[in-house]
């Protein structure tokens, strides 16, 4: 049986949550030679692209989008917390699995 929680965010948590995913991807662009020998690994970028996509969902379900769907209101709540899971769990794969890619010089 999949249990179904509810997560408790601070009223501003998402602001921060964006400001902190911005400054990361702009330390990625200015650092970009410490990831340069992971992006080669076709597995990691798959999950990273899925994740980015499986949250792209979950943030559109939850903000009702697709409420031209018939049955939407039925099961929008648990569809929208099974996509979250599921991009919290290819986020975790992609850390857990990461690994690098010596480009030919090195």
């Amino acid at each position: 049986m999949v249990l179904f929680f509810r997560e408790l965010h601070p009223p501003v948590s998402s602001v921060g949550v964006y400001v902190l995913l911005l400054m990361l991807f702009y330390i990625a662009y200015k650092k970009y030679h410490i990831f340069a020998d992971y992006i080669g690994n076709k597995y990691l970028v798959t999950l990273l692209g899925v994740s980015f996509f499986t949250y792209v969902l979950a943030v559109t379900t939850d903000e009702r989008v697709w409420m031209f769907v018939p049955g939407e209101m039925i099961f929008h709540t648990k569809l929208e917390e099974t996509l979250e899971l599921l991009g919290h769990i290819s986020i975790g794969c992609a850390l857990l699995f990461a690994t690098r890619k010596m480009s030919e010089n090195s």
